[in-house]
């Protein structure tokens, strides 16, 4: 889906004129704009086989080009889940390939001389547990993902119902920082997935499923009430929320 920003104002929403018709996800701009990538389960060379790969589509003049598949070395013959891209056009992403820390791991590819060089395991930023979905902020030194599986990660009222939290690292020196919770500024006990950072770096983008039944309430609702909750934006099915990022290092 898109919606634009004129003037301050959010557009009605209009579904992308190159998607609809598969599970087009994670949508990541080039901090200039120029290209778009996502993650897709759209036939790639074999209508038999859709798992998710990563896919782009360039700004044309009059919108968008068709979408096109990335190649090797950056998607394989697993699933890749989630994308973004830095300033200089290095690819975080995320994959299940053999060779990783565990069940899905973050990696990045190198744009040099146009072409994607080999995907390189981001090391002590992976564990055995699930690591999807990464943001890179433009100047590549922040990393946001959605890590499941981990210790320290903030659960509501369903105990046995964890979704993950956002979990942030900083590079320093080409060396990634331990990752840490984003905390209670930005996590709840809901899901958080999905982050993604503005063109400036300055602002960050995520999904919550927080809702009026993420935490224990105060008294027994009445039916009228569970209704009226349950209409309301506030009803666990997920928001896309806007924080300023110099809340991942508080």
């Amino acid at each position: 889906m898109t919606r634009l920003n004129t003037k301050g104002k959010w557009t009605e929403l209009e579904i992308a004129p190159f998607s609809g018709q598969y599970h087009d996800l994670g949508p990541a701009f080039l901090p200039d704009g120029s290209r778009l990538f996502y993650v897709s389960d759209r036939p790639n060379g074999d209508p038999e086989k859709k798992d998710y790969n990563i896919w782009f589509v360039g700004r044309t003049a009059t919108g968008w080009s068709e979408p096109h598949a990335l190649g090797a070395p950056v998607n394989s013959a697993a699933q890749e889940y989630g994308v973004s891209v830095s300033a200089n056009g290095t690819l975080y992403f995320a994959s299940n390939r053999k060779g990783g820390a565990g069940s899905f791991d973050i990696f990045r590819s190198r744009l040099v001389d146009g072409e994607y060089r080999t995907a390189e395991n981001l090391g002590p930023v992976n564990t055995k547990g699930p690591e999807i979905q990464p943001a890179i902020s433009p100047d590549e030194r922040v990393l946001v993902f959605t890590a499941l599986q981990r210790d320290d990660e903030r659960i509501g009222v369903h105990k046995e119902y964890a979704r993950g939290d956002l979990y942030v690292s900083f590079q320093n020196g080409g060396a990634w920082s331990a990752p840490r919770n984003c905390g209670p500024a930005i996590n709840s006990g809901a899901e958080e997935s999905w982050p993604g950072f503005s063109s400036d770096g300055r602002r960050l983008f995520f999904s919550s499923a927080r809702g009026f039944a993420t935490y224990r309430m105060p008294h027994r609702m009445t039916w009228d009430e569970i209704k009226r909750e349950f209409a309301s934006t506030l009803n666990g099915m997920g928001n896309i929320y806007e924080v300023s990022s110099e809340l991942l290092r508080q």
